[in-house]
């Protein structure tokens, strides 16, 4: 196993807690998904009222119609340390009620303190150093007086004896303490930070190692102060934060990122959590670990890392988690075609998803099920390209974003230094900031405008002899662009390689496709968005609506600005951004002229674009940097997004064309 691997991501090893199932309970006629929308389990596998995934214990929560309240729900004894127990402490934290989560922070302040007075050695490295106790009991109220079971239970995993850091118990504890480190900074609701704070201080004054943050920041490419932060004044980024925190039992960084658009992060929350958690043909075990293999693909650690959390909150089998050969044959088919759709599309066939389609009945794929994991396969390639490109960094209960070697107090948030970009507040509430500095620069923008304002005013007559040139020559221009080399994601190859087929297959730019295929250029005319909008509303039809408002929204997105310039039309430039994208993958449009991609985009935005769409884990901070160096970074983050949709329309295009032609054949 490589040394490198993510704790996280060996789940079976360590399983870790990143993410909070949501018990089965009802308050005042309230469904789960309305309290708090971590679901929980598939509708096509419901299990009895109370029970939690059936194999599961049955939850403790109560509801009382006198005190409008949980019934208290703690952890008592030691010996009821679990990964699921705790799992249930932490999901009250993400109730939109305060009284559930005042509540539920008393039974995890309780508890959490149970579990570090008990015979736990010092939690750190040094397995030879002295343990370090909470003191007496009568130091706290609450505490049990007696020591842990030198045996935890546990359902999951066999029970070890808890005289090492390394033993279940004492990494359910380092796991907690971490999920505590995470939402003292990174939870939208006050109340749950400063009651998180206090815990941690409380344990440090009682001489437990607590984890510190390694790097706080939410993204390595983007100031701090260019971010919402968690307690932002702008009523609208905190719904969402908020919106985002009780649909996934985190904020994540790529949420944060995204909110310097709160017009496609509104969209985004919505399509994400209708992927995962609204009914379909699929069940969400099988959704969460689609997307894992999506991820994996384009080595995305951050991504794999919140998807195996996902995984595990949907009852997911943490067998599973130790790779492919530890999954269903049915899942395990999908292979091919997440291989293929990341990297090289247009090799996708009909033959392809026939082969999905036969064998018994246990591996057979239904044409349902095929369309819902193209979308998904889809949907995190896209995401994966956004995370690698904005450079999102890991979250703090990540194995590798926090250490328990730090004893120099509570976690800390040192400013980080700017990178490439203006430095300068923003206005997000109009969208627009105050000049950047780099003022020298702008002759750049002045240029850009004046060749947009040309392109909008004169329309060029260019005959389709002409425009298919175009589109040859500005394919076989961007097959030689060059791609800046990087060092490997973290994690290192072998972290990924359990979740992928053929790990060494990545793109083949497309103007330089093997020559025996015969494989056309693939013309919108004859299949494009809106066939493939007509697939998907057949067999998955609120998700095809919302992945249409989505494109609208990122395709379409403006603030009438660039840099420092006011009431600019930017839609060639957008479009020219979106069409290099698809000419890459060998989608050509009739209707559109080639040669502005040429005259709108400039080299070290090309190689960027490049980069990210097919070599999204080679992005690095100078590939960030390179281009556009007068503009915002919320307008980088912009680009990031357009590249997140234009590629995956690509995939949805080739993938769906393909198994229309199944369907027709079938």
């Amino acid at each position: 196993m490589d040394q490198n691997a993510t704790s996280l991501s060996l789940a079976l090893e360590k399983h870790e807690l990143s993410c909070i199932p949501t018990p089965h309970y009802n308050i005042n006629g309230i469904t789960p998904s309305e309290s708090s929308s971590c679901r929980v389990d598939a509708t096509s596998q419901s299990s009895p009222p109370g029970d939690w995934h059936g194999s599961r214990r049955s939850s403790n929560f109560s509801y009382s119609s006198e005190r409008d309240v949980f019934d208290d729900y703690a952890l008592e004894s030691p010996e009821e340390l679990t990964y699921d127990a705790a799992q249930r402490l932490f999901e009250q934290l993400s109730n939109k009620d305060e009284a559930i989560r005042k509540l539920g922070l008393n039974n995890l302040t309780r508890s959490i303190f149970i579990w570090v007075k008990s015979d736990f050695p010092q939690l750190d490295s040094n397995e030879n150093s002295p343990r370090q106790r909470l003191g007496s009991a009568s130091d706290r109220r609450g505490w049990d007086k007696t020591p842990l079971s030198r045996q935890a239970s546990s359902e999951s995993a066999p029970a070890t004896v808890p005289n090492s850091p390394h033993s279940e118990p004492a990494r359910i504890v380092q796991q907690a303490l971490a999920s505590l480190l995470r939402l003292s900074i990174r939870c939208p609701f006050s109340d749950v930070r400063d009651r998180c704070s206090e815990i941690l201080r409380d344990l440090k004054d009682k001489n437990v190692v607590i984890p510190t943050p390694v790097r706080v920041d939410v993204s390595r490419f983007i100031p701090r102060d260019e971010i919402h932060p968690i307690d932002t004044d702008d009523e609208q980024a905190h719904s969402l934060y908020s919106e985002s925190f009780i649909q996934n039992c985190r904020l994540e960084h790529m949420v944060m990122v995204m909110g310097l658009h709160p017009q496609y992060l509104q969209q985004f929350l919505d399509t994400n959590v209708h992927l995962l958690q609204s009914s379909g043909a699929l069940s969400y075990e099988y959704r969460s670990y689609i997307a894992i293999m999506a991820a994996a693909r384009h080595q995305c650690t951050y991504l794999v890392h919140l998807m195996e959390a996902q995984f595990l909150l949907q009852g997911g089998n943490r067998e599973w988690l130790k790779g492919l050969d530890h999954i269903p044959a049915k899942l395990r088919a999908l292979s091919k075609l997440n291989r293929l759709l990341a990297h090289r599309p247009w090799l996708v066939t009909a033959q392809d998803f026939k082969d999905l389609t036969e064998g018994d009945a246990a591996s057979r794929w239904q044409h349902s099920q095929l369309a819902q994991a193209v979308v998904l396969l889809c949907h995190f390639h896209g995401l994966a390209i956004f995370c690698h490109g904005t450079g999102v960094n890991l979250e703090l209960d990540h194995s590798k974003a926090h250490s328990f070697h730090t004893r120099s107090g509570s976690p800390t948030t040192p400013r980080s230094k700017p990178t490439s970009g203006s430095n300068t507040p923003v206005d997000f509430r109009q969208g627009r900031k105050s000049p950047p500095p780099q003022i020298e620069q702008i002759g750049d923008v002045e240029v850009l405008m004046e060749r947009m304002r040309k392109l909008q005013e004169e329309e060029e007559d260019v005959t389709t002899e002409e425009r298919n040139r175009r589109f040859e020559i500005e394919k076989e221009e961007a097959s030689y662009s060059l791609i800046p080399g990087a060092s490997g994601p973290v994690g290192g190859a072998a972290y990924f390689a359990r979740y992928v087929e053929d790990p060494q297959f990545s793109y083949q730019d497309f103007a330089k496709r093997d020559a025996h295929a015969e494989i056309p250029t693939f013309r919108a005319q004859d299949y494009n968005w809106d066939h493939a909008f007509t697939v998907m509303t057949g067999y998955y039809g609120e998700v095809a609506e919302l992945l249409d408002e989505k494109y609208k929204t990122a395709y379409n997105l403006t603030y009438k600005t660039l840099a420092t310039r006011d009431n600019v039309d930017t839609t060639s430039l957008r479009r020219a951004i979106w069409m290099y994208v698809h000419c890459m993958y060998g989608i050509m449009y009739d209707d559109y002229n080639y040669s502005e991609v040429n005259q709108l985009l400039e080299r070290p935005l090309k190689v960027f674009i490049k980069t990210v769409s097919c070599f999204p884990e080679k992005t690095t901070q100078a590939v960030y940097d390179g281009f556009w160096k007068q503009f915002r970074h919320s307008e980088k983050v912009h680009v990031n997004i357009m590249l997140l949709e234009a590629r995956m329309q690509v995939g949805l295009l080739y993938g769906l064309r393909a198994l229309t032609q199944c369907m027709r054949e079938s």
